[in-house]
C-alpha cells in the first residue's frame, strides 16, 4: 500500500499520539524523521542487504559521549517509508506498524518491557 508523505507523516504522528502517556513522555526528546528509503550508508553495520527490509533506525548518543549534553541534542528515529509501505496492505496495519517500530526503538534492549508495552496497548484499543 502506498501513501503520500504527507499522509504518511498524519500516520506517524497518529501512531504516536495514541501511545500510552508514558510512553509519548520518553518521546519528548525524540526527532521523527521521514525518509522513503534507507541509503547504502545507513544500512552498514544493520546486517540488512535490502533497502525494504529496514524499517526504521534510531541515532543516538550515548550518555559516556554526550558531556552533559544529553538531553539538548535529541535522539532521532528515522521511520523508512517504502520499507514499512513493503509490509502494509491496509491505513490501520500501516500505524500498527509503525506503533511497533517505534516501541522497538524506544525498547530496544529490553524485550521483556516492550511486550508488556504491546500487551497494555492491545487492552486499551480493546
Amino acid at each position: 500500500m502506498e501513501f503520500t508523505q504527507t499522509d504518511f507523516n498524519l500516520l506517524i504522528h497518529e501512531s504516536i499520539e495514541a501511545l500510552d502517556l508514558s510512553i509519548r513522555i520518553k518521546c519528548q526528546n525524540i526527532e521523527f524523521e521521514l525518509k522513503p528509503t534507507p541509503s547504502s550508508d545507513e544500512l552498514l553495520g544493520t546486517g540488512v542487504e535490502n533497502p525494504l527490509e529496514l524499517l526504521s533506525l534510531h541515532e543516538k548518543i550515548p550518555h559516556t559521549n554526550s558531556y552533559g549534553y544529553e538531553k539538548q541534542i535529541p535522539e532521532k528515529i528515522i521511520l523508512f517509508q517504502k520499507s514499512i509501505e513493503n509490509v502494509c496492505s491496509s491505513e490501520e496495519e500501516a500505524k500498527k506498524i509503525i506503533t511497533q517500530t517505534v516501541l522497538s526503538q524506544i525498547y530496544p534492549s529490553d524485550f521483556n518491557e516492550l511486550i508488556e508495552v504491546i500487551e497494555k496497548l492491545k487492552k486499551n484499543s480493546s
